[in-house]
């Protein structure tokens, strides 16, 4: 009795819906139509752990391929001024308190962070802002924040935002259709990429990695936060060659047959997001993790490596999002910020974070 893979009934219900849908039909319902015919990420990990094989060493030249295939090299990304964050919790909220406070060096800056003894007006949810900012300076330029995170509550416009809001279900259409023509029109050697035949398509999240890929670079995205999807090493969206800063938040034992079944091995797998050049930081960790991590920021050849601590100037705040544990979040995005506006300034007062002068009056 023959068995269908989820991989092979992903493809078969893709082909189904291109061989049905009407040529002038380019909506965003349409776009959404197709992307949910695509292998989802539990499909990935499930057709994975049935396998027996992780195929680990295949999933980077495949993401490199089929970011070939609409358009770019990895190289090109370098102008997205990447902010990589992995972690197995924490990782989503450091993503949005990066977002926060970058927003208020934005051109022109947004929103206010102000001590808890000062005002309620404090570090938001990715996206808040009400008004100017008032003695932020620095010598970094940044016109376009863009937020790339999973999972979404509502809708999949979620995963791709730019200045703290998603794209527009118009964008978003007009950029799924982009990619998928640009990968229907184009074929990769199967002799090299046997998983990438003709007809086949990315899954879904490594779809929305690509799309938020082009939607960055046709907005004219300058700083660009990335929040890993599972893992690190082999991630999506660990092509990047050029971040300007990398972080590590808590580890924990999370998809062991994708990232292995002990934090030594999870720390390996995670950390694999560090890069030449590039600034990279860990929160506190177990010590055979911790030491995982050092040694792959040696490895990677990082600039620097820290140790981030919650931050006295932090634990100050009353932050947007609850919980004792995001202070440590919160101390993590703050040294993420620092580095990465020292890499595009060359110069940054190390204060400029979340506190200090701008007060509401």
């Amino acid at each position: 009795m023959s068995t269908t893979s989820p991989q092979s009934q992903s493809q078969s219900t893709q082909k189904q819906q291109e061989e049905t849908q009407p040529m002038l039909r380019r909506s965003y319902k349409d776009a959404i139509g197709l992307l949910n015919s695509l292998q989802s990420n539990f499909a990935t990990i499930q057709a994975v752990r049935q396998s027996g094989k992780t195929r680990n060493e295949m999933l980077i030249p495949e993401m490199i391929e089929w970011t070939r295939r609409i358009g770019y090299e990895p190289s090109d990304f370098n102008k997205l001024n990447v902010i990589h964050v992995t972690g197995t919790k924490g990782k989503g909220s450091t993503c949005a308190f990066v977002q926060s406070i970058l927003s208020q060096y934005r051109t022109p800056p947004v929103g206010v962070v102000s001590s808890r003894s000062n005002s309620t007006s404090n570090l938001p949810s990715a996206g808040s802002g009400s008004g100017p900012a008032s003695g932020l300076e620095s010598a970094a330029k940044i016109t376009k924040i863009g937020l790339y995170t999973s999972p979404h509550l509502k809708s999949v416009r979620e995963r791709v935002m730019i200045n703290g809001k998603p794209i527009s279900e118009e964008l978003f259409a007009k950029y799924f259709f982009e990619v998928w023509d640009r990968l229907s029109a184009s074929k990769s050697d199967t002799s090299v990429f046997p998983n990438m035949g003709e007809g086949v398509k990315p899954a879904y999240f490594r779809y929305v990695t690509l799309l938020s890929f082009h939607a960055f670079m046709k907005e004219g995205v300058d700083t660009a936060i990335y929040e890993v999807g599972v893992g690190g090493e082999y991630d999506s969206t660990n092509i990047m060659q050029k971040p300007t800063a990398c972080g590590i938040t808590t580890l924990g034992i999370d998809h062991t047959v994708m990232l292995g079944n002990t934090l030594e091995e999870i720390a390996w797998n995670k950390s694999g997001i560090f890069k030449e050049g590039a600034e990279c930081f860990s929160v506190e960790q177990p010590e055979g993790a911790m030491k995982v991590i050092e040694e792959r920021a040696l490895e990677k050849k990082a600039s620097h490596f820290t140790i981030v601590r919650n931050r006295r100037e932090v634990n100050e705040l009353k932050l947007g999002l609850n919980g004792e544990f995001q202070y440590q979040n919160a101390s993590m995005a703050v040294a993420l910020c620092e580095a990465h506006l020292s890499k595009l300034s060359g110069q940054v007062d190390v204060k400029f974070c979340l506190i200090l002068r701008n007060k509401m009056s």
